[in-house]
């Protein structure tokens, strides 16, 4: 019987934990990755697992099946937003990365200490899909409990997660929601900055003055629901590349519940960290509210 592409992802382990999970017959052909904003500093890692769309894509676009055993948790990344709305827009990127990778079926923890299971693709191989994670999900609960994981070394390099909800009158893509928050930033600081855009890049620019405070790429994996903008430069960030840049910006809509959700995801500041934490984390968390008022008058 040809076994179903199984992949497990959960919170970062030791190497020996690694090796470890791979000698359980049940798990040996399973691909286990874990959630990890340390993905620029070792490329030859391919198990680590960002928050972006273009990495969780590729590596589940010819998986099957994803368990999911634990909500991300990144080493060193300072959170900024309510815990339960950080938590939401983590899992909508996710299921939207699952759908686009064409994942058929997906176990997620829930709130009761359970597996939530959601058929995402149908399948003529659903149940025995379904049953062989079954399987595949009661010897990693047995392992992770009984195998020892010892600590981790992580690259100290601080970044940050930092997630707005607002609540909307409308039902408008995602990009709608970019575009009037570029409008709108030039119009609340009377031209200070302005918001320069090309075809695929876009630039916060300080008036008077040609340095970029922060410039953007436009991901070529959004969509209606979800604009993803590669963080790749400016003077407030601290990763300087074009080529394969860590942080996001996003815009997320839940029409259904009338959401918008904006996000910086493993956003590395310039800044020395005790610095940025009391003036620009404070200033960004003041200007998303500002926002936010904006939204509730539209």
């Amino acid at each position: 019987m040809t076994l179903n592409k199984i992949a497990v992802i959960t919170n970062p382990i030791h190497p020996s934990m690694r090796e470890s999970f791979y000698t359980i017959e049940t798990l040996s052909s399973v691909r286990l990755y874990e959630w990890s904003n340390e993905r620029n500093y070792n490329q030859s890692c391919t198990y680590k697992l960002p928050l972006t769309l273009d990495a969780i894509i590729q590596a589940l676009s010819s998986v099957d099946g994803v368990i999911i055993l634990s909500t991300p948790t990144f080493h060193h990344e300072w959170k900024q937003g309510e815990d339960q709305t950080i938590t939401r827009m983590y899992q909508a990127v996710i299921n939207h990365c699952f759908k686009k990778a064409g994942v058929h079926i997906c176990f997620f923890p829930s709130q009761n200490d359970e597996y939530e299971k959601k058929t995402l693709h149908h399948t003529s191989e659903g149940d025995r899909l379904q049953s062989q994670m079954e399987t595949v999900l009661e010897t990693c609960e047995f392992f992770f409990k009984n195998v020892r994981n010892d600590k981790i070394k992580s690259a100290k390099k601080r970044r940050v997660t930092s997630v707005q909800q607002f609540s909307t009158q409308s039902k408008h893509p995602a990009i709608y929601w970019r575009q009037t928050y570029f409008n709108w930033i030039e119009r609340w600081t009377k031209g200070a900055i302005h918001v320069d855009e090309t075809k695929h890049n876009i630039h916060f620019l300080l008036r008077g003055t040609g340095t970029p405070l922060i410039s953007f790429n436009e991901d070529l994996y959004s969509d209606e629901n979800i604009d993803s903008l590669f963080i790749t430069s400016g003077a407030l960030n601290h990763e300087k590349t074009n080529a394969n840049p860590l942080a996001r910006m996003y815009f997320l809509t839940n029409h259904d519940e009338k959401q918008l959700y904006i996000g910086l995801i493993h956003f590395q500041p310039h800044l020395y960290w005790p610095i940025y934490r009391y003036t620009q984390g404070i200033l960004h968390a003041f200007v998303m509210n500002r926002f936010g008022a904006y939204i509730k008058q539209m």
